[in-house]
């Protein structure tokens, strides 16, 4: 898998790749969000990287957070209820853990929608435990656009940190239920959910991002009890991101992310867009600027 070793004494505003490093027990325990929830969580903790412990409050523009999460519809309700859906949500650490240590907590304290930006709030007890984690996974902001299903994109964030070791070892079926957030009665019935979320998510991530995941199946008595999925990286496994230095510093004198940064959004999450999409970038940027 690949991880990145936080430090506490790293630069602010160091090169970032163009994925959200993000808290593996976070993936892990958030199979429970809904596709558009999951897209929001992701852009919110990329937007207060900078900040999660210098800043207990974070902003970003709406039409920002929408473009981001290809959210098309102009129904700001749709987005409030999705705030309070997160706000729901508890985080418990870690599922995949086995040493029967458990805490909790609620992945958003606070939410509200006034004058056009979005303000939330992580609890001092999980802006702690982002901001300094002892492992990351990598999750990539504009891919996560691309996938058509919440399962997807669950099965995509807890694969991709395997990327580098090429498998996720067996996990049980049980499990695989829990971090997909597919709890509801019908997939009881092991076919029901191998067809409806493992296949089709497969097929839905194979095709649009940057990993290609094959399952596999340990039996007992003939009956599936753990899946295993093997991952192989795509295009030779290059990524592209703000890698260097020198590339940083050409976004940071760009238009596009001076009036990101002006607007409110974070330096990483405005780095990461301009990087990935700058026409979009700007143009997003202007359009919010003349509202």
């Amino acid at each position: 898998m690949e991880i990145i070793v936080s430090s506490k004494n790293s630069h602010p505003l160091a090169p970032i790749p163009s994925e959200l490093r993000k808290h593996v027990a976070a993936i892990h325990t958030s199979g429970q969000l809904s596709f558009l929830e999951r897209k929001m969580f992701n852009v919110f903790l990329a937007n207060a990287f900078d900040t999660l412990l210098s800043q207990r409050r974070h902003v970003i523009p709406v039409n920002i957070l929408a473009d981001m999460i290809g959210f098309n519809s102009k129904n700001v309700g749709d987005l409030k209820d999705a705030l309070t859906g997160i706000m729901k949500k508890v985080l418990e650490y870690d599922l995949l853990a086995e040493t029967g240590d458990w805490e909790a907590a609620p992945l958003l304290a606070y939410a509200a929608i006034k004058s056009g930006q979005c303000h939330y709030e992580f609890s001092s007890f999980l802006a702690e435990k982002l901001a300094d984690p002892e492992i990351y996974t990598t999750i990539n902001l504009h891919l996560q656009r691309k996938v058509s299903g919440a399962y997807a994109l669950a099965l995509y964030e807890n694969c991709v940190r395997f990327r580098s070791v090429g498998s996720t070892g067996w996990i049980s079926v049980q499990k695989w239920r829990m971090l997909l957030g597919a709890d509801a009665s019908t997939y009881d019935e092991f076919k029901h959910f191998n067809d409806q979320v493992i296949k089709k998510s497969i097929i839905d991530v194979n095709k649009n991002m940057d990993i290609q995941l094959t399952a596999e199946y340990r039996r007992e008595n003939r009956r599936v009890v753990e899946i295993k999925f093997l991952i192989e990286e795509k295009g030779g496994g290059a990524r592209g991101g703000v890698s260097n230095d020198a590339e940083l510093e050409r976004i940071k004198s760009t238009e596009a992310f001076r009036k990101l940064t002006a607007l409110g959004v974070g330096q990483s999450l405005a780095a990461t867009w301009i990087q990935q999409d700058p026409e979009r970038a700007l143009a997003a940027a202007n359009y919010t600027d003349k509202k």
